[in-house]
């Protein structure tokens, strides 16, 4: 017996579609007309057989949905097995503005209108959840809630055509929406005056797109078992340090996967969007027109489609005749005329993928054992400064007697926080910064370029080995696997060597994640104590407040021992760091209130404690 049946107007097919996709995606079993009645089937049977053989139906309310004559059947059938809903056997989802009469309007629905394409993905999966949809975390202080910006970024579900119209959103909405490598240089294109910085932040931003591109395209081919000669190939044309060469290797995967029957489930939103048509009025047509004009090619057809390939290839070719070897150096006038074509062509570029964008990029911190399920505690580079934190929902596996991800590195999620794709080593996070894998010709030497400060990482003596084989790249035979092989290996080798370090570099709000329970508790009760007697710091005295206030604790026994009251030894600890707040004998739940300041927590040196809370805080 399947898990839903989704019953719709054939107008809404797409939002049918777009639900099934997200349903199946978190592991349910779906049957959709669209996708299961085959031409030749008799559809009445079918539809009748699809209503009964799944556990609840699914009815994607709009207006042509509720006057519609074919879709009644389907949901009063459900209906009529549930009247008091007491099963869940009919749930609606309203997709469109429309007044929802009769027995449909006594059902609480799941309401998608007017949210963002992940706002609508999340209700979704939580609203066909049984059971009570009590949050697995503290809701936040209402008295505490900051206004949040509305993205304004592209509908769904849309077409190619449809948000090409959607280039005039704003920047800051699309650079909250970008993964950080694009996100931090396209950042500093939109606060910067300065020309020349921006034009470096523009060539930045270029750069790291079709790098960020490559990574994943070559990443899905490593995982799906490939020819590994072919997989050498393109490994080694890596040695080629032009950007055109990694849009080449792109183009050429996605043509692998375009004449395959089974495609990759990114293949919608990585490699047909590449290939899809732009409207001939867009930033991205236009600017293609003045790279031809510029690099005096013959003028094209003007009603002949244009790509994001045809324009990106293009863009390539110009900058590596112009300026691919030094930004900095690009003539002035040239400059002038090419800043905010570009600008403009790149955030439509940039607004055609924010589908692809909705797939996180996370790195796997650790993977815990939690009854029979493993947990996956991922962390997130947020917004243009990569300030890495961790992910709220962890993700669980079940049914497998080992974890199919390994930790330590860096994935592509998808919107449900499923890790998708392994992209060590082509992207790393070294000490929660990411990097991108390439050759320095010039040097002889395999690097990692950071993704958003101009410095690089030499990996340790065991990549040196990779040098020479990337050199071989395309013409000479190599021994079977070894590039491949020695890759993998060399990557793993590169997760151990940083463990020894890592501890030292782990943010705060990540070295939190690994605190036991009763540890958590002992930091929630001592920061409370701290807030409570109006001190905003958390020393020594107060953790030591917080591990007597534990009954069960190991102090709170070591002092019942020697004959010491808990409340003695706190008397003692607030007199020596000073009571602020007149009111603080109070009765209060001080582990609630640590509680709910314990995510603001940051680190700081105690020796600057006395500049921004003045004297009394020198014994920390």
């Amino acid at each position: 017996m399947k898990d839903f049946f989704i019953s719709y107007s054939p107008t809404d097919k797409n939002w049918a579609e777009w639900i099934a996709w997200q349903l199946e995606d978190a592991g349910f079993q779906v049957v959709i007309r669209a996708w299961d009645i085959r031409p030749g089937r008799n559809l009445i049977l079918d539809l009748q057989n699809a209503v009964v053989d799944s556990e609840r139906t699914i009815a994607v309310v709009s207006p042509d949905f509720l006057n519609s004559v074919t879709t009644k059947p389907e949901w009063a059938a459900a209906f009529v097995q549930d009247p008091t809903g007491d099963k869940n056997k009919l749930v609606p989802v309203r997709v469109h503005e429309c007044e929802v009469k009769g027995f449909l309007a006594q059902i609480a629905n799941i309401d998608l209108v007017g949210l963002n394409e992940k706002q609508a993905s999340d209700a979704l999966l939580r609203g066909i959840q049984l059971g009570r949809a009590k949050p697995t975390h503290s809701p936040s202080f209402p008295g505490a809630l900051e206004e949040r910006a509305i993205q304004t970024l592209p509908p769904f579900p849309t077409s190619i055509g449809v948000e090409a119209q959607s280039e005039e959103d704003s920047e800051e909405a699309l650079i909250d929406y970008l993964p950080h490598p694009l996100a931090a240089p396209f950042s500093r294109l939109s606060i910067t005056d300065n020309e020349e910085e921006q034009f470096d932040a523009l060539d930045y931003t270029i750069k790291n797109f079709v790098k960020y591109l490559t990574s994943i395209a070559l990443s899905q081919y490593w995982q799906d078992n490939p020819d590994r000669k072919q997989l050498r190939v393109w490994l080694g044309s890596l040695s080629e340090s032009r950007l055109l060469t990694s849009l080449t290797v792109f183009d050429q995967i996605g043509e692998h996967y375009r004449i395959k029957s089974q495609k990759p489930y990114l293949y919608p939103i990585l490699f047909e969007r590449f290939l899809s048509n732009v409207d001939g009025s867009s930033s991205i047509a236009k600017t293609y027109g003045l790279l031809k004009r510029l690099a005096r090619i013959k003028k094209r057809d003007s009603k002949q489609p244009i790509t994001p390939r045809d324009f990106l290839t293009l863009l390539l070719e110009f900058r590596q005749t112009n300026w691919e070897s030094n930004p900095h150096e690009i003539e002035e006038a040239l400059r002038k005329s090419l800043l905010s074509e570009l600008r403009g062509a790149l955030t439509h570029l940039l607004t055609l993928f924010t589908p692809l964008f909705r797939y996180g990029l996370y790195y796997l911190e650790r993977v815990d054992r939690d009854g029979d399920d493993w947990v996956y505690t991922l962390v997130e580079f947020i917004g243009p400064d990569g300030k890495p934190t961790t992910v709220e929902e962890t993700f669980r596996e079940q049914g497998v007697s080992e974890p199919t991800h390994k930790s330590n590195r860096l994935y592509l999620c998808t919107p449900q926080n499923q890790p998708l794709l392994n992209l060590q080593p082509l992207l790393i996070s070294r000490f929660y910064e990411i990097y991108f894998l390439e050759y320095i010709g010039e040097e002889k030497a395999l690097w990692y370029s950071h993704c958003s400060l101009p410095k690089r990482y030499n990996p340790p003596d065991y990549y040196r080995f990779l040098s020479t084989r990337f050199e071989k790249g395309l013409e000479e035979k190599v021994v079977e696997d070894d590039l491949v092989d020695d890759l993998q290996k060399a990557s793993d080798e590169l997760v151990q060597d940083e463990s020894t370090q890592r501890i030292e570099e782990m943010p705060l709000s990540i070295l939190m994640t690994y605190l036991s329970p009763e540890a958590r508790e002992a930091l929630e009760i001592g920061l409370g104590e701290a807030l409570r007697i109006g001190r905003f710091w958390l020393g020594l005295e107060f953790l030591l407040m917080g591990l007597s206030k534990q009954a069960d604790g190991l102090l709170t026994r070591k002092l019942a021992e020697i004959g010491v009251e808990a409340r003695d030894l706190r008397g003692a600890l607030r007199s020596i760091v000073g009571v602020k707040t007149k009111d603080w004998q109070n009765q209060q739940n001080v582990q609630e209130l640590g509680a709910k300041s314990f995510s603001t927590l940051e680190e700081i040196d105690p020796s600057t404690l006395d500049d921004f809370y003045g004297s009394g805080s020198e014994n920390v």
